[in-house]
C-alpha cells in the first residue's frame, strides 16, 4: 500500500508538471462580450492589453494549468500519507498545497474576466492579474518541485540534487522571461525562452526521476 502511495505520487505530479509547463492554446469559437472602450491616456496600452494579450475570442488551453494544479495537490496527499515513516518527510509535501491552491484560484479568475468585467476593470485587471497569475504559478511548482528534491536527496547524491536544482532554476527563469517577453508581443523572443525552459526542465525532471528511490520516503523510520 505504501509504495502504491509513493507510485500514484509520482504519476500525479509528473502529469501536474507536464500540465503546469506545457502551453498550448487554440481559439474555441466563443467570443467574450464587445470591450467597452473608456476615456484613458494610454490607448496603445490598452489596445496592446485587450487586443493582443486578451484577444476577443477565448483560447483553450489544451493541456490547462488548473487540472496541473489538482494534479499536483493529489500527489502531495498521496507523498504526505504514507505512514510510518518519518513525519517530517512526509510534511515537506503540506508547503506547496497552499500555493497550488492560491495559483488555481487567480488562473480560474484570470479565465473569467473578460465574461465578468468590462471596460476599465476589464483591462486594468488583465494587465494586474496576468502578472500576479505568472507569481504564483511560479512559485506554486517551483515550491513542489524542491519539496521533490529535498525528499530525495541524501548523502549519496547531494551534490547531483545540487545541480538538477540549479537547472530547475534556470528552467523556471526561463519561463517566467517568456511570459513577460510573450505580454509585450516579442513573440520571437518568447518562442526562444519557451524553448530554453522546456529543455532545461526536462533535462531536470529526467534527473529528478532517475533519483526518485532515494525519496526519505522509503526509508525505514520510526514516526517521530
Amino acid at each position: 500500500m505504501q509504495k502504491d502511495r509513493k507510485k500514484y505520487g509520482l504519476i500525479f505530479g509528473i502529469l501536474g508538471l507536464f500540465l503546469c509547463i506545457v502551453d498550448i492554446r487554440i481559439p474555441t469559437g466563443i467570443y467574450y462580450p464587445a470591450f467597452e472602450s473608456f476615456k484613458n491616456q494610454a490607448p496603445e496600452t490598452v489596445a496592446m492589453v485587450i487586443e493582443q494579450v486578451r484577444g476577443d475570442v477565448w483560447q483553450l488551453d489544451l493541456f490547462p494549468d488548473l487540472l496541473g494544479y489538482l494534479s499536483l495537490i493529489v500527489s502531495c496527499c498521496f507523498f504526505w500519507n504514507v505512514k510510518g515513516q518519518k513525519k517530517s518527510a512526509r510534511k515537506i509535501f503540506r508547503r506547496p498545497v497552499p500555493y497550488l491552491c492560491v495559483a488555481f484560484g487567480i488562473d480560474l479568475f484570470y479565465e473569467l474576466i473578460p465574461f465578468l468585467l468590462n471596460g476599465n476593470y476589464r483591462y486594468r485587471l488583465t494587465y494586474g492579474i496576468y502578472f500576479v497569475a505568472l507569481i504564483f504559478h511560479t512559485l506554486a511548482v517551483f515550491e513542489y518541485a524542491m519539496c521533490f528534491g529535498h525528499a530525495s536527496e541524501n548523502v549519496h547524491n547531494h551534490q547531483d540534487n545540487n545541480v538538477t536544482i540549479i537547472i530547475m532554476m534556470f528552467g523556471f527563469l526561463a519561463m517566467v522571461i517568456k511570459e513577460v517577453v510573450w505580454f509585450y508581443q516579442i513573440l520571437w523572443g518568447a518562442a526562444i525562452y519557451y524553448a530554453v525552459a522546456l529543455i532545461l526542465l526536462e533535462i531536470a525532471a529526467g534527473r529528478f526521476y532517475r533519483e526518485r528511490s532515494y525519496m526519505v520516503l522509503d526509508a525505514e523510520v520510526t514516526e517521530e
